[in-house]
């Protein structure tokens, strides 16, 4: 029995005929496949020839495989397991879908690697067709591989920028993997709507560094390109990741190792957001390097994360090579930033290097714990960096004790909470506080803690401090700034 699809017109004339008698049991599958059109299954060895066996050319093949699934617009194109020897970089070109298929995209490729022997761009690229608004909605690409065997090359590309506005929607990657090519693991450039990449890894072989990332977001088209980025290991390359103008990542859990210079870099502007939580950062290269990053000469004041835009790092290990000139993060964001929660192992100069004078920067800093080395300081200010705030709780496993200024209103910007005076002129407040924060002075002077506007001690009394007295305050909403307890030696 072949179930045949029906134009419109032959579907009307068979409703029609119903007046004058019943509809056959053929009638009616004939009207459901019509209306509900079987997906394709394409299978790229028992279809089109590939091999698979790693010796055999499979570049026309899978290419072939590739664009009869694209011209179909729905349905699954299996690659199964096995090693396809390419030797010119595939195209996969979705076609306009101006709604979302009632079939999903499915590239299903697990154990299957595309074994890249010859020098290309990239070896698969996705792109899109049609100028305008191209919509590729709910595709789902799994388990593909991409190695380098010979010659220069990259890994996998999604470019929209052939057309006007390229716009991958919703496209969800998963168990994706990049191994030893010289150009970039991951190449994103158009726009992306709501993508998130799964469990997708890329490794670039050490010495690989100018210019290549383990995932370079490009500058999107129109609205922001906006990436989710789930698990995984992103290793290698000039930076582990590359942010540009107008794009959006966020990585949950995975790891980010060994890059040439900082292990994420954003574009000078126009970057939206940036997220790290949950994820494991580390170098471990020999030599002079900065924290979390790899090795170079006559650089400078280089961090692990180097960002602009909003900016949110939690729950992350960062562990660095030793140098004592580098900073864990360097904030040029005009947005709010929150940083909580990190542990650094290592050594290295500050913990957040603060730089330029743009407004509205909020930094949050809930915790921090420094895990051997030196820290100069918590938080660093440059320039005219101020109009921000830091809340939270401070601390160090070993931290260093800060040595405040010898005025009324010493400043207490850099998060430490131990501080020794600096010398015996009258302290009227400390600035550079935020609620919440709790702060103890140690006396190494004869001083006085003076009891009125901006500090409040028990009983309303100065507090003249001798040689070996402590004294605890902390901050409350109202900015003022309250004794907790105090010791008199």
């Amino acid at each position: 029995m072949v179930d045949t699809v029906r134009t419109l017109s032959a579907l009307q004339t068979l409703l029609a005929d119903n007046t004058v008698r019943g509809i056959s049991a053929q009638d009616l599958r004939d009207m459901l496949v019509s209306v509900y059109p079987a997906a394709p299954f394409i299978n790229a060895r028992t279809d089109y020839g590939a091999t698979g066996d790693g010796a055999t050319d499979d570049t026309t093949a899978l290419q072939n495989a590739i664009n009869a699934w694209t011209a179909a617009n729905q349905g699954t194109l299996h690659i199964p397991p096995g090693i396809y020897l390419t030797t010119s970089e595939l195209t996969c070109t979705f076609i306009k879908v101006t709604t979302e298929s009632q079939y999903p995209m499915v590239l299903d490729a697990y154990g299957a690697m595309l074994y890249l022997d010859a020098t290309m761009d990239y070896g698969i690229t996705f792109t899109v067709a049609q100028t305008g608004q191209v919509a590729v909605a709910n595709s789902v690409l799994r388990g593909l591989a991409a190695w380098r065997k010979s010659g220069d090359s990259g890994g996998i590309r999604f470019d929209g920028t052939a057309t006007a506005q390229g716009w991958f929607n919703r496209i969800n990657c998963y168990d994706l993997f990049v191994g030893d090519v010289t150009l970039d693991g991951y190449h994103l450039q158009g726009e992306f709507f709501e993508s998130q990449f799964v469990n997708c890894s890329a490794r670039i072989p050490d010495g690989t560094e100018s210019s290549v990332y383990a995932l370079n977001i490009t500058e999107g088209v129109g609205n922001i390109s906006s990436i989710f980025w789930y698990g995984g290991s992103l290793r290698g390359g000039q930076h582990c990741v590359w942010m540009g103008d107008n794009s959006s990542f966020k990585m949950l859990g995975g790891t980010l190792l060994k890059s040439g210079e900082e292990l994420v870099k954003t574009s000078g502007s126009g970057v939206q957001e940036f997220a790290l939580e949950g994820v494991h950062c580390e170098n471990a290269w020999n030599g002079p390097s900065a924290v979390v990053s790899g090795s170079w000469s006559g650089s400078t004041n280089q961090a692990a994360v180097n960002v602009t835009g909003k900016c949110s790092i939690k729950d992350c290990d960062i562990v660095s090579s030793e140098d004592t000139n580098t900073a864990c993060v360097r904030l040029y964001a005009d947005g709010p930033v929150e940083i909580s929660r990190v542990r650094g192992e290592g050594e290295f100069r500050d913990c957040v290097d603060v730089h330029g004078s743009a407004v509205g920067r909020v930094l949050v800093l809930a915790s921090y714990t420094h895990d051997g080395g030196t820290v100069a300081n918590l938080i660093k200010e440059r320039g005219s960096a101020t109009p921000y705030k830091t809340i939270g709780c401070l601390n160090s496993d070993t931290e260093s004790i800060m040595t405040l200024a010898d005025d009324a209103t010493p400043s207490i910007l850099n998060g430490f909470e131990h501080w020794i005076t600096g010398g015996t002129t009258t302290i009227t407040d400390f600035n550079d506080g935020a609620k919440g924060r709790q702060i103890t002075i140690l006396s190494e002077h004869a001083v006085t803690i003076t009891d009125g506007t901006n500090i409040l001690l028990h009983g309303s009394a100065n507090f003249v401090m001798a040689n070996g007295d402590t004294l605890v305050l902390v901050q409350k909403a109202d900015g003022k700034w309250y004794e907790k307890s105090r010791m008199v030696n």
